[in-house]
């Protein structure tokens, strides 16, 4: 219902009420998913130095530019980069791209994508060179319009690694000469998900920026030039508000030396910081224009380095339909420079930076000018301690695709034939929104993972976790009379998109991992013609078998195994190219003490190790049962990542809507939905998704 809305000052306006950001999906929440929260790195980001070696490692985009990027004079931009634009450095231009000298020392991780760029790219730097991490690839759409192509070629540098005066270090990449793995490399970028990025923002701008101020800005020492703004909370809200108005900031231009204070009550605070675009007489501006801020103080009275981390998370500078926006002193202007904490979204306009720094997520729609000696952008996360509200009947196509529901069902699925439908059920990509469907059969239950992946919990709902790692599916510890069982996964990520690429499983002192073409137990290879394959531990006995494909399947892309595990539990290994889905069912003499990413076993409910109850979202839930190393390491092999040096990797390309992947090719939307009718209820539409996600309609026979 859209509520009524009342003008103050003729040109802000302000909604009476706000909704509860609980009734969306998760991914939309805040700037968005891949834009706010860190996600390979889930710790409290460090405070601001020196970095030597990384400090850790995420792949969230901590600076997106919807236009150009030009850095005639400038030094850093920390953290993993997308310009849509071109992306061009001058002669004293930016130096280290991906990591900065003094940061956070969050840098993306090795091997990913450390720049994407839309168009051009210029290494134009002749004061020195600019360096990317060990391990970064970048990716342009356009050239590299660098003349020369690569400064280096003297020293027989890799062209395929440089350029212009940007290079990509070649210690550390195995690939060596004429196969290296990480390089500079044309590929046409996708820009739809970026422009969905920005029209979501500017929705979510223009609420933000109508609601009512509760926080209270006051001023010292009126008659001084030396002044501090100090910014509190003026109630308990756990979001306070503040608006800057054009008076407001031409006050603080004027006194070139004025202190931001944030009390001490604003500490465990969400901090909005909307400025307006007007001036006095309601005229939109050609561009705000900050300058005047001294220093920043947090809660504590730390400045600089020492600013709270957790402060600059909870911070966030809202340019509401700002054309440009110009942060410190012009060429030519008086006043002082600053570390401009917290992030910034200017959803409408450019950025002209010529403050030495910015600690935050920063993203711009147009151009951005980086232009002052030794600025850096430093990579530091939008998390607050309460997320923003969402504006009154928010849909977004890009982060909730909406489906049409179709009534509940309750499905039988049985597992005394090789041909059982699957329980899994799953969730579009991008959205948490639950499903139950009823599996009751007695003294079993039944779960299931697979797909983008998805993952039904016993009993219980439909839930997404896109992270690349290996996952704890099943733990219990008394299955068989104390033998013990673990499932683990191993997810892998494909673009935009993740799926799940192998399994193992352990009963008692047998370990089973699965592939394609070939099974391992205890480390001896088995391929399908050695099947079945039973195994007998004390009073257990464990039967490896085939499960038919399904009539009319091509079975050199499908492979199915059977798992019997006795008491009437079985697990079911279904294989598609490389895409995985497993099914359990589980009796409870065996399965009651489970617990794990499909939940607990007699309630499906998210209990985490500690053995309570988890009220968060699945996507926490999942990086709580990543394989640790107290856990059974049941993979031959390890792969990267790994606790305790790493977390689950999520997918950093933007996810097109499922309405963009329909219109992108109408002829596989259909057969899609051919491919796909076997399936019921809800999970019809995510199996569709799946096949428009992949473009591959085999996908429907492991649903």
């Amino acid at each position: 219902m859209k509520l009524a809305l009342a003008l103050i000052a003729l040109t802000r306006p302000v909604w009476v009420q706000a909704v509860a950001s609980s009734s969306v999906c998760e991914e939309a929440q805040n700037l968005g998913n891949g834009l706010s929260e860190g996600q390979g790195y889930t710790q409290e980001y460090p405070q601001s130095g020196s970095v030597g070696t990384p400090k850790g490692f995420d792949d969230t985009i901590a600076f997106l530019v919807g236009g150009n990027y030009n850095s005639p004079i400038a030094a850093e931009i920390e953290g993993k980069a997308v310009v849509v634009g071109d992306f061009i450095i001058g002669s004293q231009g930016t130096n280290s791209i991906g990591k900065a000298g003094v940061g956070s020392g969050i840098v993306p991780s090795f091997g990913s994508v450390h720049l994407s760029v839309g168009g051009n790219i210029d290494g134009g730097k002749t004061d020195g060179e600019t360096w990317f991490p060990a391990g970064a690839s970048v990716e342009f759409g356009g050239a590299c319009i660098s003349n020369p192509k690569n400064k280096r070629a003297n020293s027989n540098y890799p062209d395929e690694k440089a350029c212009g005066s940007m290079f990509i270090p070649d210690v550390q990449d195995t690939g060596g000469p004429g196969n290296w793995l990480y390089t500079f490399h044309q590929k046409t970028m996708d820009t739809s998900p970026y422009e969905a990025i920005f029209e979501d923002l500017q929705v979510k701008s223009e609420f933000w920026y109508s609601l009512p101020a509760n926080g209270v800005i006051q001023r010292d020492n009126a008659a001084s030039w030396d002044q501090n703004w100090n910014f509190k909370a003026g109630d308990d809200s756990c979001l306070q508000v503040f608006y800057l108005d054009y008076a407001t900031l031409n006050m603080l231009r004027s006194q070139h030396w004025g202190d931001l204070r944030f009390h001490s009550n604003l500490i465990g605070k969400t901090i909005l910081l909307n400025v307006s675009p007007y001036d006095d007489n309601g005229n939109l501006l050609n561009e705000v224009y900050i300058n005047g801020i001294s220093v920043f103080h947090d809660g504590n009275g730390q400045t600089d380095k020492n600013f709270s981390p957790k402060m600059k998370a909870s911070m966030l500078w809202n340019f509401y339909k700002t054309p440009k926006v110009v942060l410190g002193p012009k060429p030519g202007d008086s006043g002082s420079q600053n570390q401009f904490q917290g992030s910034v979204i200017v959803p409408w306009g450019g950025l002209d930076m010529h403050y030495v720094g910015q600690d935050g997520r920063l993203i711009v729609k147009g151009d951005v000018l980086h232009q002052q000696g030794g600025s850096e952008f430093h990579n530091y996360e939008f998390d607050p301690p309460c997320n923003l509200p969402l504006p009154p009947d928010y849909t977004s196509a890009f982060y909730c695709p909406t489906t049409t529901e179709e009534p509940a069902t309750t499905t039988t699925t049985t597992t005394t034939t090789a041909t059982a439908t699957t329980a899994a059920a799953t969730t579009p990509a991008a959205t948490t929104t639950t499903t139950t469907v009823s599996f009751d059969d007695g003294d079993k239950s039944f779960a299931a993972g697979g797909g983008d992946p998805h993952f039904a919990r016993w009993n219980k709902s439909h839930d997404s976790f896109h992270g690349e790692c290996d996952l704890v599916m099943i733990h219990s510890e008394n299955f068989h009379n104390g033998a013990g069982l673990d499932l683990h996964a191993r997810t892998t990520i494909q673009d935009y998109f993740s799926f799940m690429e192998t399994a193992a499983l352990r009963v008692g002192e047998t370990t089973m991992e699965f592939y394609p073409k070939e099974i391992y137990v205890n480390g001896m290879l088995l391929t399908p013609k050695d099947l079945p394959w039973t195994m007998v531990e004390g009073d257990n006995k464990v039967t490896i078998a085939k499960a038919d494909v399904e009539s009319g399947k091509n079975e050199r892309f499908y492979e199915y195994y059977k798992v019997e595990l006795g008491r009437s539990s079985s697990m079911l290994f279904k294989f598609y190219k490389e895409y995985l889905t497993v099914t359990v069912s589980g009796h409870a003499d065996d399965f009651a003490d489970a617990v794990g990413l499909l939940g607990e076993y007699e309630t499906g409910e998210m209990v985490g190790r500690a053995g309570k109850i988890m009220h968060t979202s699945f996507k926490e839930f999942g990086f709580e049962w990543q394989v640790s190393p107290d856990d059974a390491q049941l993979f031959r092999k390890a792969r990267e990542p790994q606790l305790p040096f790493e977390q689950c990797r999520l997918p950093t390309a933007p996810r097109p809507s499922l309405r963009k992947l329909r219109g992108a090719n109408a002829s596989l939307s259909q057969d899609a939905e051919v491919a796909c009718a076997h399936v019921s209820g809800s999970d019809y539409h995510l199996c569709v998704e799946d096949i428009l996600a992949t473009g591959d309609l085999g996908l429907a026979a492991i649903w």
